[in-house]
Parts: C-alpha cells; sequence; structure tokens
C-alpha cells in the first residue's frame, strides 16, 4: 500500500519539476526575445519595395 502511496507522490513531483522547468524556459527564452529583437526601417510593413 505504502509503495503505491510514494509512486504517486514521485510522479506528482516529477511532474512539477517538469511544469516548472518548462515555465522557467519559457519564461527566460521570453525575456531574450523581446530584450535583443529589433526590426529594421527597411522592413516597414507600410513601405512597398519599388523595382
Amino acid at each position: 500500500m505504502w509503495k503505491k502511496i510514494l509512486a504517486l507522490l514521485f510522479g506528482v513531483l516529477i511532474l512539477g519539476l517538469a511544469f516548472s522547468g518548462a515555465s522557467a524556459t519559457a519564461s527566460l527564452v521570453n525575456g531574450t526575445v523581446n530584450g535583443t529583437v529589433t526590426v529594421p526601417q527597411e522592413f516597414s510593413p507600410e513601405k512597398k519595395a519599388r523595382r
């Protein structure tokens, strides 16, 4: 009986760690991407390319 409870608690712990790691990774990626990406004026959608 206690082995099943221990296995269940261990599974919940692993899932919690995975979710926490994924959340931290997403936060880090969002912070990095939002802080470094700059769009040059040549790529402005209002400006049409002339040929």
